[in-house]
């Protein structure tokens, strides 16, 4: 049957919580919609490099505060309440801002309400649903704890929280500056790598409003140039967490997964997963816990919190061994280099000054591109990915470790933050010795950057290389 065209942004009306239910005056309402339209407006426009994962939690505290809590949505099924026939915080903004004299914001409610529901999340009638049944109608609801706020975290909250379920995120990366500005410890948003974009990726990030919720300079290539093959991965994260939070998932920033353990209903043989968890001083202020630990139950635990997975490591009878990295042979280097100017880039011989397009290349399929740069710059490389974007181009090498050895470098494997931390002497010699190598690989391989530029043509520390 031919697609139903798509329906005209649904209109809510909005009440305010008090001892009795009231509707909202005109004056009341209009109070309410020239301050949050702001707090928005700022909300949307909370984005990397000028803002990071926190700054996007601060906006959001402003806009959802709660006065936004208590107001009352009318639904198909009558007036929203939080336990019966809850609203999700994007209907309630939607409800009270409306357009907001921004002529996106109306295709931004309609992107959100297009997101397919299932279980209790479905309200049977609703147009948003497009005459489309249930697909998941016996879907009881849960609790579920997600560790890990990375875009795998984030994205994953996204889809349970549409099932009906109440979904927490735990993310204990808080970013930590010393007096001077300095970075002493990195935010869960502070990376600046660029994650492949595959074309279903694209199209879910489309479907998840990247283009009303990221920049403008970082949505365009995204979603507009097909040999565009990258996505930032503070972009990424900043463009779920936002999603993440008009959809209604409770995020808590500044709290560690430390252990968990099953306890089982003597009555109902229910088993549940008492949580051993750690909240920082920020997070348990925010959320009225015990500094340090506490223990929390859930129904669902689910460790999105990478290879050196806790969650795994600590309930390995149920998920089975964590997966050791083996580092064999070759070592792979990231260095972001810095945009070039278009005269300069004439100037250093790239015809009508222009970058080249994106690279994924292997030595098994392109020898002589690898046997140019061997001769030129002396590096034995097995691969180099290249992609581009609005502040920075992205670059990964992936040298043999007697390569390095051969160039006065140690060959030494560190983690993401040990490479990032603040380092010693000896690791800050290396580092420079490193940049030097990356530098006459990606000129030999034809990828610009420019010695003049601020820190020798990479961007500044922690993401240099």
């Amino acid at each position: 049957p031919p697609h139903p065209p798509p329906h005209p942004p649904y209109q809510r009306r909005a009440w305010r919580r008090t001892g009795e239910m009231a509707m909202l005056t005109a004056a009341d309402l209009e109070e309410l919609q020239t301050v949050k339209a702001k707090h928005l407006k700022a909300f949307l426009e909370t984005q990397p490099p000028q803002s990071n994962g926190e700054d996007v939690l601060s906006a959001w505290e402003k806009l959802y505060d709660e006065d936004m809590r208590q107001v009352v949505v009318e639904t198909i099924h009558g007036p929203s309440d939080d336990e019966t026939n809850p609203a999700l915080p994007y209907e309630k903004l939607q409800a009270v801002i409306g357009d907001g004299g921004n002529w996106k914001w109306p295709r931004m409610w309609q992107k959100f309400d297009e997101i397919e529901r299932r279980g209790s999340a479905y309200r049977e009638g609703e147009a948003l649903n497009f005459d489309m049944p249930n697909k998941n109608p016996n879907v009881v609801p849960q609790r579920v704890l997600i560790v890990g706020g990375g875009p795998v975290g984030l994205r994953l909250a996204i889809e349970m929280r549409m099932g009906g379920h109440h979904v927490t995120v735990f993310e204990k990366r808080r970013e930590r500056r010393d007096p001077d500005g300095s970075l002493s410890q990195l935010g869960f948003t502070n990376r600046i790598n660029r994650p492949h974009m595959w074309p279903f990726v694209r199209n879910d990030l489309a479907k998840l409003n990247g283009k009303d919720l990221m920049r403008k300079e970082a949505c365009y290539p995204v979603f507009t140039e097909p040999t565009t093959s990258s996505i930032g991965i503070d972009e990424l994260q900043c463009l779920l967490l936002k999603n993440v939070l008009l959809l209604g998932v409770d995020f808590r920033l500044g709290v560690g997964y430390n252990n968990a353990e099953i306890r089982t209903d003597a009555r109902t043989m229910r088993p549940t997963w008492e949580v051993d968890c750690t909240y920082d001083k920020i997070a348990a202020d925010a959320f009225g816990k015990e500094h340090d630990q506490n223990k929390e139950v859930f129904d669902v635990l689910i460790g999105c919190d990478g290879p050196r997975s806790r969650v795994r490591e600590t309930q390995e009878r149920w998920f089975g061994e964590v997966e050791k990295r083996k580092f064999m042979d070759c070592v792979g280097i990231v260095a972001n280099v810095r945009k070039v100017g278009k005269k300069r880039l004439k100037e250093m011989g790239f015809e009508y000054g222009q970058e080249p397009g994106d690279m994924n290349r292997t030595k098994m399929v392109f020898k002589d591109f690898f046997k140019q740069i061997e001769q030129t710059a002396g590096a034995d490389i097995e691969n180099l990915i290249y992609y581009k974007a609005s502040l920075h181009n992205y670059t990964i090498l992936v040298p043999k470790r007697a390569d390095l050895v051969k160039h006065g470098l140690s060959g030494k494997v560190y983690t993401f933050a040990q490479g990032r931390e603040t380092a010693a002497d000896a690791r800050n010699e290396e580092k420079a010795k490193l940049k030097d190598y990356c530098r006459k690989v990606l000129k030999a391989a034809g990828i610009p950057i420019d010695d003049e530029l601020e820190n020798g043509g990479v961007v500044d520390a922690p993401n240099d290389c």
